[in-house]
Order: structure tokens, then sequence, then C-alpha cells
């Protein structure tokens, strides 16, 4: 592949498996690393600087944040397996109906999504039973976030093409812009300007129109098939099927799940505002471990979608092996390390005693159970790169939506402490790997998982 105004593309039908792997995805894991980092820096600055509640309606929002753009997210995912079969079977006219088809949808999902977050969040924030100490700053902070969707929805639909083609570093760089960004604009309007809650959702908005700006400029100006004109934005109703195949179920397994950790969440809030800072800053520490290994997924996705593309079905074993161990170690290292040390992490956001407390026993209830969770992530990437969105996403939404509310309700009849409400995640993973594990193998038994015709 050779190297454009985009950057270098990365061609995992060739070379050594692990290598590719790693090399595609170390950028996505730090450039989400960094999306998290600027994401926690909101807390720390919020949590020192103004206090528990503004702390509280920073975090507590985030499910609700990600159950209105879980769609996007699964689209995005359906555009980059999609793009990333074409680029490895070298077909240039679908990679550039893909990308202008891909684009036109993201911009009608970013309006739809802003209008659902500005017109239902005050509602959803009710829902969450967030405490009325919170709840003025939460919803003040959730109108001025929501303005941002549009860029939000681009910026993942623009990252994700380019991850199609191979270029991972783009994305990262945006990322490493914008955080800089919305630092600055933190520092600037939260600590000298005083303006709380409202001050870091504007810094937020600031960074996510900026990195979304930066990728459509790179795609606008590459000299490769895959080069964005905006004139030319379309709608071509076969290749928009084959993204909503695979997209549409994952979004839906994402907005479900999201929403079923609303319930969840509303369990925590009812310990108050201390347990439900807790909460948001375990989610917010967490979060590396989760991103990390589903961008490892995401990684494992793209390299057997152009494989698919490219008939190399010895490879796709390959990477695998290699990824779903990966993901499995890592998480297990890095839950050991936050569990070790989960009162100075804590200690971070917030040194209130009560937030220490609950954050204390929702660390040591969930962490231990976290590398189930990265197995699923690197067999489920494998599947949906055959093309296969819908089982995974089904699996998941059985174990993590259906099952874990069924264990949740009946369980706080008999119990009513912060520990056995986080267990329902634990509970969730493990089912989720060994039911993943047995739907694979049936799969590949009766060769539904196949490279095409």
């Amino acid at each position: 592949m050779s190297k454009g105004a985009i950057g270098k593309n990365v061609d995992m039908t060739t070379g050594v498996v692990w290598k590719q792997l790693i090399i595609f995805a170390i950028p996505l894991i730090l450039g989400d690393m960094l999306q998290q980092l600027y994401s926690t820096v909101d807390s720390i600055i919020v949590g020192q600087y103004v206090g528990k509640t503004a702390l509280a309606a920073v975090t507590s929002p985030e499910t609700l944040i990600n159950a209105i753009i879980g769609m996007s997210s699964g689209l995005s995912l359906g555009a980059t397996i999609m793009a990333a079969r074409y680029f490895g079977a070298r077909d240039d006219k679908k990679v550039s109906d893909t990308v202008h088809t891909s684009m036109a949808i993201a911009l009608g999902i970013g309006i739809i999504m802003t209008i659902i977050g500005l017109v239902f969040a005050p509602a959803m924030l009710r829902v969450l039973k967030t405490p009325d100490d919170v709840f003025p700053e939460a919803d003040s902070y959730l109108s001025i976030y929501f303005t941002g969707m549009i860029g939000l929805v681009v910026y993942n639909m623009a990252s994700g093409l380019l991850r199609a083609f191979g270029d991972s570093v783009r994305p990262l760089i945006s990322l490493g812009i914008t955080s800089v960004i919305n630092v600055v604009l933190d520092i600037i309007l939260v600590v000298f300007f005083n303006m709380g809650v409202v001050g870091t959702a504007i810094a937020t908005i600031v960074a996510i129109y900026a990195s979304a700006i930066y990728l459509v400029i790179r795609l606008m100006e590459t000299k490769e098939s895959y080069r964005l004109n905006l004139l030319k934005l379309r709608y071509n109703k076969s290749i928009a099927n084959s993204i909503y195949a695979i997209g549409i179920p994952n979004g839906i397994q994402k907005s479900l799940v999201a929403f079923s950790n609303l319930f969840v969440i509303a369990n925590i809030n009812a310990f108050g505002s201390g347990a439900s800072a807790a909460w948001g800053v375990f989610r917010r520490l967490d979060s590396f471990i989760i991103h990390m290994i589903a961008n490892i997924g995401a990684a494992e996705s793209t390299f057997v979608s152009q494989n698919v593309g490219a008939r190399k079905e010895d490879r796709i074993k390959e990477s695998m092996k290699f990824s779903i161990i990966l993901c499995f170690t890592l998480a297990a290292v890095l839950d050991i390390l936050l569990m070790i040390f989960r009162y100075a992490f804590i200690g971070i956001f917030s040194t209130d005693p009560e937030v220490m407390y609950y954050g204390s026993i929702i660390f040591m209830t969930s962490l231990w159970f976290q590398p189930f969770n990265g197995f699923c992530h690197g067999l489920a990437g494998v599947i949906r790169g055959y093309g296969d969105g819908k089982g995974p996403s089904y699996i998941v939404i059985l174990c993590m939506v259906v099952l874990r509310q069924i264990y949740l309700n009946i369980g706080i009849h008999f119990t009513n402490s912060i520990a056995f409400v986080v267990s329902c995640y634990p509970f969730a993973w493990v089912l989720n790997a060994i039911i993943l594990t047995f739907y694979y193998f049936y799969k590949k038994k009766n060769g539904q998982l196949k490279l095409p015709d």
C-alpha cells in the first residue's frame, strides 16, 4: 500500500501476523487512552476544584451518553468492516462508495442523536434516580454536551474508515491535538473562570469538533481511492444495507447494554452521592482497561476483514489465538494493579471518605473477573471480522441485558449491598465468555464462518 496524504496504510494481508496486529493496534490503544485521559482530566479538575456533587454530575451521565450514541458506534463498526473487506480485495470503486455512503449516514445519525439527547436527557436523569443535589449540574452538562453529537458521530465514522484502510496513526494524532485543547480549556474555564461543569462541557465539545474536522480534512486530502469529496456524498443502498447488517446489531447491543447499565446505576445512586461519585471514578479508571481490550478486538476485526477479502484463512486463525491471549492477559495484569493501588487511584479524584469507602468495595467486587471480558472482546473481534455482526451482539444482549437484569432484580430482594449490585457485571462477563465460545465453534463446524465464494 502507498503512503499518501493520510499516512502510511498497513496492509494486513501480508507480513508477520502478530507484528501487523500490534503495529495497527498500538495507535488505536494510545488514541483511546488519550480520549479516556481527557475525560479523566475533566473529572479530576471538577472533583478537586468544584466538589463531590459536580464530580458526580460529570461522571454519572456517562452511561446515558453511551446509550444515546451506541447506534452510531455500531454503524461505524459496520462501515469499518465493509471498507476493510473491499480494501483487502482491491475493489477501489466499492471502497469509494463505502466512504461516501458512510459519511452521509454519519451526518444523518448525528442530527438525530442531537435531537434525542437534548429532548430526553432530563427525563433519563430522573430514571437514573440522579440525586437532587447532583441533578441541576448534570442537566446543564448534558444540555451542552449533546450539541457536540454531530461532531462525535462524524469523528467516529471518519476514524473507523481510516482504520479500515490500515491507517491508525491519523486518528491518534487527532486525539493528541484535541486532548491538549480539552485540558487547556478545562484549566482556563474551570480553574480560572470558575465555570464548573458548564466549563468542562464546553471544553469537551470544542475538542470533539476539532477532532472531527481534522479527520475529515485528512480524508479529503488523500490521493487514494478512499478520498472524500463532500459534494459527492451519496447513499448507496446495497453498501448501506451491508453496513446495517453488521452495524445495527452492534449498535442495538451497545444502546441496550448502556440502557441496562442505567438501571444498575440507579441502584448505585440509591446509596447517595458518595456512591455515585465512587462509581464514576471506577468507570473512569476501568474505561482505560475496557477500551484497551476493545481496541485490540477492533483491530482484530479489521485484520480478519482484510484477510477475508484477500482469502487468507491461515492468517485469520493465527491472529485469533494471539488477540484472545493478549486481551485476557492485559486485562488480568492491569486489573491486579488497580486493585492493589485502588486507594491511591481513587484519591486522585477525591479524598472524600465516603467516596473512598464505596470505591474500594466496587474495585474489589468487579475487577477479579475483567479478564473474561477481555477474552470476549478478542473472540468477538474475529467473528465480526467474518461479517457476522449479529451473533456476538445478540449474545451480549442476552448476558449483559436480559440475564443480568434478572440476576439483579431477583437478588436485590435478598440483599441491599452495593457489592451485590456491582457483582452483576462479573456474572454477565463469565456467561458471555462461555456462550460466545460455544457459538464460535458451532458456526465454524457448520461452515458459517468462512471466506466468500
